[in-house]
């Protein structure tokens, strides 16, 4: 959401040039109010936002010259972008205690999308070094000898790279909000109340054609076409009555989305005369969700108001509708048009305690409770695993925590300490599939334990200089994690040979941050900043092909600001950069197990760029 029309004429301007010929341009206006608060119609107030942005891809799709299957490339670059967003706000203040808002976006981007890097090719998969894929059609030479995918295979970061059905990545969103409050007024023993009411609905329109295999060979592209739309409607009572505050409310959600999801596997097989049918899956789902909720804070006049004590609570119900469809390359039905439906129900309670020690320091203890709805698994290939589904996912999260300010106010001291509790967690993970090769299938794997530690620190260290220090400390694991042993036809608790995946144990910052006062000419800020993330594995297997590295970025930014120009307007020069160092650092990956290879997505190299802001 925007922020709140101000009723005054304003203009911020920004453009922005960078590395990878970036272009950025991006207007927002502020018009005068018409009317006023109390006469009349009121007052409508309004703000308008244009944002513009290009980029070039950093990675070069060339053609790869290694198999004489190869296909010419499907794009110039990987990770372009061409996005283009608007933004409109209109506030409407009827009278003293009623206002109503209505806010629209739209957004579409127009990308290639991320390289996924081949990293690994498995022994004993599919493509197994000492063998070879067959066409199907007895043609000589039709054969796909695996040690050319070997040739593919890059751990480090690559700027070039060969990519025949990278595609593209189109998507369009728009959405509306229209939110209704009212000013406070007395309401007998309730005491002073307000209301929100806030109705939103938003559209997603995307297109996107995936190439995994990491290679100019036609083995596996997918196209997925989703049409989504959801709606909201929220109802608030905000009050407030001698030592309490409060608010109630009630909540409706529902949301529907079409897929249509085919897939070509060994497409460069039809270079030889087979024919090579996709595989048609389609899959949808309608999702309706409402809920009640409260929450009160009460401070007990006896002991100043120091101490709040808060109770909150929430009742959710969902039902669950999804219907699928499968058919292999080979015609066969695999899974029939197929419909399904569940409903969940949860009942989530909050407390927490906190206590002011004095103006500057205060400590606070909270428990709540958390619940993740379940649902069924669209990428199944056989009607049992869909109908299958799995479970709701429930969490309990204990935390204590200190905030703080010392020495006048010159430093800042954050701290808190938590520990959740997973019982049903939902995992994704990649499976072997007699149809498919390969299937992501999420499961309830059964309980988890994750604890952890942040502390932030903010120091003044002088007029000019400030340090900005943040760190944390994650440690997790399962406690129990089932799986099916086909072997022992029995469930198996795996639970040693698992870890919790995207759980990085260390992580940091150091920032600092210098301002100069130029005089009339503006003011000279400088920030340079150090991040930190730990080891992390992506799946719980901890599949050493995906696994991401800790890694360090360095990133900076120098800029004038303030600068006079005209009677009222000001301008900002800022150069800036990221990742300075150039580190190479994997962000995402995936393991396609007995399929037989793994690829890996990398974060961006150095950018560097200069934007300049006009402020009226």
């Amino acid at each position: 959401m925007t922020q709140r029309p101000t009723g005054e004429f304003g203009i911020n301007a920004k453009a922005g040039i960078g590395r990878f010929d970036e272009r950025l341009g991006k207007i927002t206006v502020d018009l005068p109010a018409l009317g006023s608060v109390g006469d009349g119609m009121g007052q409508l107030s309004t703000k308008v936002t244009y944002r513009k942005y290009q980029r070039d891809g950093w990675i070069d799709n060339v053609p790869s010259h290694i198999s004489p299957f190869a296909a010419p490339p499907s794009s110039k670059t990987f990770g372009e972008k061409d996005d283009e967003a608007l933004r409109l706000a209109l506030l409407w203040d009827i009278a003293d205690r009623w206002s109503v808002r209505y806010d629209y976006d739209r957004s579409e981007m127009d990308r290639t999308p991320p390289l996924l890097q081949l990293t690994r090719v498995t022994p004993n998969g599919l493509f197994d070094p000492n063998g070879s894929l067959c066409s199907p059609v007895p043609v000589q030479g039709a054969c796909f000898a695996s040690t050319q995918l070997h040739d593919y295979v890059a751990t480090d970061r690559r700027s070039r790279a060969s990519n025949d059905r990278g595609g593209r990545e189109e998507l369009e969103v728009s959405g509306h909000a229209l939110t209704v409050e009212s000013g406070s007024f007395d309401w007998a023993m309730l005491g002073e109340v307000s209301f929100r009411s806030i109705t939103a609905r938003r559209t997603t329109d995307s297109l996107n054609l995936l190439d995994l295999d990491g290679t100019d060979v036609n083995i596996t592209a997918f196209l997925r076409d989703i049409d989504y739309e959801q709606v909201s409607q929220e109802l608030q009572l905000i009050g407030q009555a001698s030592q309490l505050n409060y608010v109630l409310g009630l909540y409706y959600f529902e949301e529907e989305a079409d897929v249509n999801n085919p897939g070509v596997n060994f497409g460069y097989f039809e270079q030889f005369g087979a024919t090579i049918n996709p595989v048609i899956t389609r899959f949808g789902f309608e999702n309706y969700a409402a809920a009640a909720y409260g929450q009160v804070d009460w401070r007990p006049a006896a002991l100043d108001q120091r101490l709040k004590l808060t109770l909150g609570a929430r009742s959710t119900r969902e039902e669950k509708d999804f219907y699928k469809l499968r058919v292999e390359s080979s015609g066969i039905v695999s899974v029939p048009y197929t419909e399904v439906d569940d409903s969940y129900s949860d009942f989530s309670p909050m407390a927490a305690v906190s206590w002011e020690i004095d103006g500057e320091r205060s400590v606070y203890a909270k428990v709540a409770k958390g619940f993740k709805s379940g649902a069924f698994n669209h990428s199944a290939t056989t009607v049992t695993s869909f109908q299958q589904g799995f479970d709701s996912e429930t969490l309990w999260s204990y935390e204590i925590g200190l905030k703080s300010r010392w020495l006048d106010q010159r430093l800042q001291v954050n701290a808190a300490v938590f520990y959740s509790d997973y019982e049903d967690i939902q995992v994704s993970n990649f499976f072997p599939d007699p149809t498919a090769g390969v299937v992501s299938i999420i499961d309830n794997a059964g309980e988890a334990r994750i604890s952890g530690l942040e502390l932030e620190l903010v120091a003044v260290l002088s007029s000019h200089l400030k340090l900005n220090l943040s760190y944390g400390y994650l440690d997790g694991e399962y406690s129990e994690y089932k799986i099916f042993d086909p072997a022992q036809n029995i469930e198996v608790d795996v639970k040693d040979d698992r870890v919790v995946p995207f759980l990085a144990e260390h992580t940091g910052n150091v920032a600092f941050e210098y301002h100069h006062p130029l005089g009339s000419f503006g003011e000279l800020g400088m920030r340079l900043s150090w991040s930190y993330i730990d080891d992390q594995a992506v799946y719980a297997e901890n599949y050493t092909s995906t696994f991401i590295d800790g890694y360090e970025l360095v990133s900076a930014r120098v800029a004038l600001s303030e600068i006079p120009l005209g009677p009222r307007g000001q301008l900002t020069v800022a150069l800036w950069g990221k990742n300075l160092t150039d580190e190479e650092y994997r962000v995402h990956g995936i393991d396609f197990g007995a399929f037989g290879f793994a690829g890996n997505q990398f974060g961006d190299p150095r950018t560097t760029g200069i934007e300049v802001t006009y402020d009226y």
